[in-house]
Formats: C-alpha cells, structure tokens, sequence
C-alpha cells in the first residue's frame, strides 16, 4: 500500500457517513449483469451491499473512541477490507462471532440512537447478516481478523462469472434509455432520494446513476431541491404539484 488510486477523508455526523462511505465504495467496485433463470437479469455487486453496510455501521458503533486512529475502508483488486480501532471485548471470542448472537457495545447511547433510525435491525445478529449476505452474493465467508489492536472485517470479491458485462459499461443506446427510464419512474414513486439511496435500491453503480440524473435534469425533467446533505431529487411535475396543490395547471 504505497500508490493510492483515490483516498477520501469523511467528517461530520456519523448518520451521514454511513451512505457516504457506501457510496465512494461503490465508486470503485463494479456489477456484474448476466442472464439467469427464464432470460431473468442476474446482477450482482463485486460485494454484497447490505453486509457491507452492516460491517461499516459495525465500525462507527463499537469501535474504541478513545483510540485516537480512524475507522479505515481500503479496496483492494481482490478484497475489501474495514478497519475499526479497538479489540474486541474480553468476553468475545473472535473465532466464534460469526455463530454466536451476542453484542456488547461499548457506547450504548451510540447503538440504540442507531438501532432507532434502523441502521442496527437486531442485537447482536449482524455478523450472521454479513455471512448471509456474502453467501446469496456468490462471495467466500468474510474474514475477521485483530491486527495491531483493529478489528479488521475482510470480504473477498466474488468470482467473475462467465457471460457477465460490467455493470460500469452502459451498454447500447436502447439500454441507456430503458435505464434512464427506469430511473425516472423509481424517483416518481420515491422523491426525495439520494444517488446513493437510488443506486442500492435500483441496483446500479452511483457513477451511473449519477450520469443519467444529469441527462434527466438537461431534459428539464428532474430538480434536486435541500441541501447537500440531506436533499434529493424529484420529478419536476409531482415537486410543483406539492408546492401548488391546488392548482392542476400553472397560469
């Protein structure tokens, strides 16, 4: 580790840099498109996503405060790894976390304010999550490791399969609009959302998604409207449709 491709630093509230993290990891990982079962789309992600969050809300909620070093994501070509400063507790056996439900906080106001918002689904339970997750992705079991006193979470990317196209490549220009299509209707039954938010849901790279948005708002069809961090984008019809309700056209 002595050439980086990109490096990106996070600050600010920990609600926030979870979808922040996940979205620069998304950035540097691909999706595979194939067809599976009756002509079905098969896509799947170099990771799985959902276990790649519950590693990272994993991080921010149980990692030493005190320790002075920083929670650390690194991609590699071949694995992604999640640092977290700080051992596990003494109670805790490493070798058998991946079978066993239990969770010791260090900072419980920190877990339940997570476990509020929905970021921690059950106590004690995400590791099984991770495994689960990695397991219907096509990935090995994540790796847990204590190395120079982190807890480091290791998932290998799963094998390229035959047939398969990135999901970074577009395509055809059928396959772009089809997508750009598909990403109009997803904003109409959810405005508000982020690119990251879209890009989970919908299962394509932010990079993408990114790029279609912006077709979209040259066409005068979508309107990002809040502030960076919190806004999202809306269908310009249904955003002037709930700021004027009682008129059914514009004068």
């Amino acid at each position: 580790m002595v050439h980086f491709l990109d490096m990106k630093d996070f600050k600010g509230n920990l609600i926030a840099a979870v979808n922040d993290v996940l979205e620069f990891i998304q950035r540097h990982i691909s999706m595979g498109v194939g067809i599976g079962a009756k002509a079905a789309r098969d896509e799947k992600w170099d990771y799985p996503l959902e276990a790649l969050r519950e590693a990272v809300v994993n991080a921010i909620v149980h990692r030493d405060y005190t320790d002075p070093g920083n929670i650390q994501i690194r991609i590699f070509d071949d694995r992604l790894e999640i640092w977290s400063p700080g051992l596990l507790p003494k109670e805790l056996n490493i070798k058998n976390l991946l079978s066993e439900n239990r969770s010791i906080p260090r900072s419980r106001g920190l877990a339940k304010i997570f476990h509020d918002i929905g970021f921690i689904e059950g106590w004690g339970t995400g590791f099984q999550r991770m495994v689960e997750g990695c397991a219907i992705n096509g990935n090995p079991k994540p790796e847990l490791k204590e190395i120079t006193g982190a807890f480091v979470v290791k998932f290998t990317r799963r094998p390229a399969s035959e047939g398969i196209n990135k999901g970074r490549s577009e395509g055809t220009n059928g396959g772009v609009n089809e997508g750009i299509s598909r990403l109009l209707g997803f904003i109409r039954k959810n405005p508000g959302r982020r690119v990251v938010e879209i890009a989970v849901a919908l299962n394509i790279p932010s990079k993408t998604i990114e790029r279609w948005i912006k077709k979209l708002r040259e066409q005068g069809r979508v309107i990002f409207t809040g502030s960076r961090k919190t806004g999202g984008y809306f269908v310009k019809s249904t955003l002037l449709h709930k700021r004027f309700p009682q008129n059914s056209r514009l004068q």
